[in-house]
């Protein structure tokens, strides 16, 4: 599977903005071309292109001190034991974005299938939801991988549903509930909705992997703020409602307190080379876990796995850990891992401290 460098991301970057001035300017006289990721991006109409407009930025406070790691606090400990691996009953979908919902189960988007694969903590798959369409309760998701789920303290969950620029609520049943977003920039539009999450009091945060920015939303849609501008490709948030966002130019992790205020910047230089989607987990101890790529050519090979504790001190590092996207089951004290590339879903044993 083809990941974003940090060239492309730059390019996406000026790619956006010659978008947007075209739509208010009027049609460039020559055709723009479009990248990977915005294949299968609907073309807006004249009252979308006006109305599309850069979400408001909160007002960030003075970055604190970074905080450094020093890369030889923790020497590289074996990698992870592998507890089991599972796969869809065909062998052939890709999972990606894993989630946990309240009975602990599972779910996995299935890459270009536009359904989701749920698995038991014994990987034994137990059912494929989803089907194909732009209506109420269906699903187009992008290739890359875009697109995700989220689970509420009720048993409500909400889908990341990324090629048709929307985010879909269902109830514990399974039913649809309501749905918002449009393509564009405005403050409940969106051009790549991609990692989603929710915090204790049921707000939902969703990263857009073109706007390079975290959306907060109240658990009916209702535009709340933006985050983390600049950040990519993923959002995790704490129940508190804390938002650690990867920063792709100075390879800092921040931390933003509900408010949209900058509270801490944790410098990763000489640790982490590239964070992939998915790439950062917040546990239920405040523990923060990253996964790593380093770039070769046109490719991005996995790098390592470490695991930060709430003070950003290095506590756990795992050299040549192949995961990417991830989540972590505080309750099996398991580790559940996608690949991006490969058809498999992987669990591995978290050791004790």
């Amino acid at each position: 599977m083809p990941t974003i460098s940090r060239a492309r991301q730059r390019g996406k970057l000026l790619l956006l903005a010659a978008v947007i001035m075209g739509c208010t300017a009027g049609a460039p006289s020559t055709p723009v071309a479009m990248s990977p990721a915005a294949v299968d991006r609907p073309t807006p109409s004249p009252t979308e292109a006006a109305s599309a407009s850069t979400a408001a930025s909160p007002s960030l406070a003075a970055n604190p001190t970074p905080l450094p790691i020093d890369p030889g606090d923790v020497d590289p400990e074996p990698p992870l034991e592998l507890v089991w691996e599972a796969r869809d009953p065909s062998g052939e979908a890709v999972p990606f974005h894993p989630a946990i919902d309240l009975e602990g189960r599972i779910w996995v988007g299935a890459m270009g299938e536009n359904r989701f694969l749920i698995f038991d903590r014994d990987g034994e798959f137990i059912e494929s939801w989803g089907t194909a369409g732009s209506e109420q309760g269906q699903f187009r998701f992008m290739p890359g991988p875009f697109g995700g789920v989220a689970f509420a303290s009720d048993g409500s969950f909400y889908v990341s549903d990324s090629a048709n620029r929307r985010i879909q609520k269902f109830d514990r049943d399974r039913e649809f509930v309501t749905s918002w977003g449009s393509f564009g920039s405005g403050d409940d539009q969106f051009l790549v909705p991609n990692e989603i999450a929710i915090d204790a009091k049921d707000n939902v945060y969703v990263h857009d992997d073109e706007l390079f920015v975290t959306k907060m939303f109240t658990s009916d849609g209702e535009f709340v703020r933006t985050f983390a501008e600049g950040s990519g490709p993923f959002v995790s948030v704490t129940a508190e409602g804390h938002v650690l966002a990867q920063m792709w130019e100075t390879n800092f992790l921040h931390e933003y307190a509900p408010d949209g205020s900058l509270l801490r910047s944790i410098d990763l230089n000489g640790l982490v080379a590239v964070p992939r989607a998915g790439g950062v987990v917040v546990d239920d101890d405040g523990d923060i876990w990253i996964s790593s790529v380093t770039e070769d050519g046109a490719r991005d090979v996995a790098d390592k796995l470490i695991e930060l504790n709430e003070d950003g001190e290095l506590v756990h590092r795992w050299d040549g850990m192949a995961v990417t996207q991830f989540v972590i089951d505080p309750a099996a004290d398991r580790l559940y891992a996608a690949f991006g590339a490969h058809p498999v879903l992987s669990a591995y044993a978290i050791p004790g401290d």
